[in-house]
């Protein structure tokens, strides 16, 4: 008797006993691409190829953008044109505020 009739004896007798295996689950494999990280704000560009329980492989990589602002996520749409003018907005805020200061405790706050 080869070793492969044996191992094969063996599994089908862990079959009968515990029933046939579910089909197992991975985490999603995640490829960051670009991030950045200053203070209270964390964004980056990542592909994320989640895991197909039922055929048993990963799914074509899907890009998608994760921003956190004070440890609190938030959505924004994957849309080229509409980051870019939000882009071009962020910076002109950040000119229109050059050298003005206020008290780091009113900085982060969560108040509305």
């Amino acid at each position: 008797m080869s070793n492969d009739n044996i191992i094969s004896d063996e599994q089908r007798r862990a079959q009968e006993l515990l029933g046939a295996a579910e089909p197992t689950t991975k985490p999603a494999m995640k490829n960051r691409l670009m991030q950045f990280s200053s203070g209270p704000i964390y964004m980056d560009l990542r592909t994320v190829s989640e895991y197909d329980k039922v055929l048993q492989d990963y799914k074509p990589p899907v890009p998608k953008i994760v921003l956190l602002v004070n440890n609190k996520f938030v959505g924004l749409p994957f849309d080229s044109e509409l980051l870019k003018e939000f882009g071009s907005f962020v910076r002109d805020v950040g000119e229109a505020i050059e050298g003005v200061r206020i008290r780091d405790s009113l900085l982060y706050s969560d108040s509305k």
